[in-house]
């Protein structure tokens, strides 16, 4: 068999066996394009991605015109990279649905899943129950830079529309630090204080970046 089948093989054989988990960044990118493509050019795509993005993570934060530019990759094998990150972003919103947040820490370790991959700004509301258990995250602002002032009246809304009375909010700084602007907190008291005037408690505003996340009320002493 050619070497690059039977790798294919390899790598296929291996995923049925012991899953992702078993897989580097790398070898996991050759199995999805090995479905788009033939063995061969797989191999060489996976090759020509990394020369050109350096990184698994910046491979998937690349749009479809971007990857379709790389030498060797086919347009269905871009869009399948496309829309794989796409729509694992849409699942990762639902996957934390019924998890309870028993503090910032929590909180911060299931709004990290959501924004995985995300190149672009994003604002996400995460509405709880009276027994603190996540009832969504419901995104209500994306593509722009962040601004909390034009975002109150979705995040108010979105809390009401899951008739609750308590809630988490989160943004990223795609590319930059997790450590909260003075905008950031300034905007976070902004926020709480209108919340509180339509009867909602905002628990926290967590801050995901580049090299982590972090609670705008742990980071000021609130927590």
């Amino acid at each position: 068999m050619d070497p690059q089948r039977a790798r294919a093989a390899y790598l296929r054989e291996r995923f049925s066996t012991h899953g992702a988990d078993s897989f580097m960044p790398r070898d996991a990118i050759e199995l999805v394009l090995g479905y788009c493509m033939c063995d061969a050019d797989a191999a060489k795509a996976v090759d020509g991605l990394f020369e050109r993005f350096g990184t698994a993570g910046h491979i998937l934060d690349a749009g479809f015109s971007e990857l379709s530019d790389v030498g060797g990759m086919t347009q269905k094998a871009a869009l399948m990279l496309a829309v794989m990150k796409d729509f694992f972003t849409v699942c990762r919103d639902l996957s934390i649905t019924g998890e309870k947040v028993a503090d910032s820490g929590v909180a911060i370790e299931m709004l990290k899943k959501i924004f995985v991959g995300v190149s672009v700004e994003k604002f996400v509301i995460m509405p709880l129950d009276k027994n603190f258990r996540a009832l969504d995250a419901e995104t209500v602002a994306q593509g722009t830079p962040f601004t909390l002032g034009l975002d109150i009246g979705a995040a108010v809304n979105a809390v009401k529309y899951y008739n609750s009375d308590r809630c988490v909010i989160a943004h990223n700084h795609p590319g930059g630090s997790s450590m909260p602007s003075e905008a950031d907190i300034a905007s976070t008291y902004k926020m709480a204080r209108v919340m509180a005037e339509n009867g909602i408690i905002l628990l926290d505003h967590i801050i995901v970046g580049r090299d982590g996340a972090s609670s705008v009320y742990r980071t000021v002493g609130a927590d």
